[in-house]
């Protein structure tokens, strides 16, 4: 199994992405964004986005995740067509910290 932190504990304030993770090797995998403080009202969305070549990025459909409260959210994904994966926030108002972690199963030969 494969852990990476891909997002330090960090504040979110306006818009930005996150490094990406190379999924070549990986089968499926998970991501927990941990929100451990929101300044309201929040305005910032996650959403999971994906590549093939790591320039040109899609937003994938249904993981848009408006954030109104600390806690976690969860994104599980089983094999993925795509090569690379990355968080994106989008802010209309407030500001959040947060961190990501990537699990991933390696991918059987």
């Amino acid at each position: 199994m494969h852990k990476i932190q891909f997002l330090a504990s960090t504040t979110i304030d306006s818009a930005q992405q996150t490094s990406s993770v190379n999924l070549e090797n990986i089968d499926n995998y998970a991501i927990q964004v941990i929100v451990s403080a929101v300044n309201s009202p929040s305005g910032i969305t996650v959403t999971l986005q994906a590549s093939n070549d790591d320039t040109n990025w899609i937003d994938i459909a249904d993981t848009d995740t408006d954030i109104t409260e600390t806690g976690s959210v969860m994104y599980d994904v089983t094999d993925p067509g795509y090569k690379y994966v990355r968080l994106d926030f989008t802010r209309t108002s407030g500001n959040i910290t947060a961190s990501a972690i990537l699990t991933g199963r390696e991918r059987r030969v």
